[in-house]
């Protein structure tokens, strides 16, 4: 009888110690298929973070016009000020980790269509035919920015940028609790800007001098807080971008200048 019963204590420790190991295999198991699934988002993440800062720039516009369609304009400012530096830094994470596609092309100039045309013209139609009308010709102008002066010319853009335009026009609607007469204005003014074919220079806020750096760290930290400073702030920043574009780059001079055909004569007598 005792023999039976050390023999069944036996069998019962054994199966017992192999149930504990079944059970702590299967649970490193799914720990090691976790930080695997991590390990793929996370890689999918920055394969496709520039897509991703496009996509947050876009779902910034969209939330933004739903605040304006609920008569809640400022909330659709605070929401454009993201926008914009999503905006801002979508670009240099693509350049940064040297992937283009026309997939992330498309949706860029859509979501910048969306948040600083569509939802930034909606903040111009306050009430009456003339706003309306106003806003209309706003995105129009933003439409033609986006289709015709989006060429890959070397360190700048043909026209005004439309993130700019839209900073601008957000930040005085938030200092002058949208003053018709002054958005009117700047919304005409940043319209003619947009369809000029002047050149602006590729501020390269987060790939460049650390000062830019510094500028948009500071910027994305007051709207953190949403500092009562944030809109003069984000006013200063696009007003020199737009007024003094030269502090931002060098002056462009597109096409570049020909060639002399007969070089000088030292180069002839150099290269002899």
């Amino acid at each position: 009888m005792s023999l039976v019963l050390i023999s069944t204590s036996r069998s019962l420790s054994t199966w017992s110690s192999a149930v504990g190991l079944q059970h702590s295999w299967g649970f490193f198991n799914g720990i090691r298929k976790h930080v695997q699934k991590m390990n793929l988002l996370a890689g999918f993440a920055w394969k496709n973070a520039a897509i991703i800062l496009s996509l947050g720039n876009m779902i910034m516009g969209l939330f933004s016009i739903f605040c304006s369609f609920n008569r809640k304009p400022n909330s659709a400012c605070w929401l454009l000020l993201i926008s914009f530096l999503f905006s801002l830094a979508s670009g240099p994470v693509a350049r940064q980790l040297g992937i283009y596609s026309n997939f992330g092309t498309k949706i860029n100039d859509f979501a910048e269509y969306t948040s600083f045309g569509f939802a930034t013209a909606l903040l111009l139609m306050l009430d009456g035919t003339l706003s309306g009308i106003l806003a209309i010709f706003y995105v129009l102008a933003v439409f033609y920015r986006l289709c015709w002066y989006s060429f890959e010319i070397p360190f700048a853009y043909q026209g005004l940028p439309c993130s700019y335009a839209s900073s601008l026009l957000v930040s005085t609607f938030l200092l002058t609790n949208g003053n018709k007469l002054i958005l009117f204005g700047l919304a005409v003014l940043m319209m003619s800007f947009m369809v000029d074919k002047r050149f602006y220079p590729n501020d390269k806020t987060l790939e460049s001098q650390f000062w830019k750096k510094v500028v948009f760290t500071l910027g994305a930290m007051m709207l953190w807080h949403s500092l009562y400073m944030t809109p003069l702030y984000f006013l200063i920043w696009s007003s020199s971008y737009i007024f003094f574009p030269g502090i931002w780059g060098k002056k462009v001079i597109w096409p570049p200048a020909p060639e002399p055909a007969n070089p000088p004569e030292s180069a002839s007598a150099f290269t002899e």
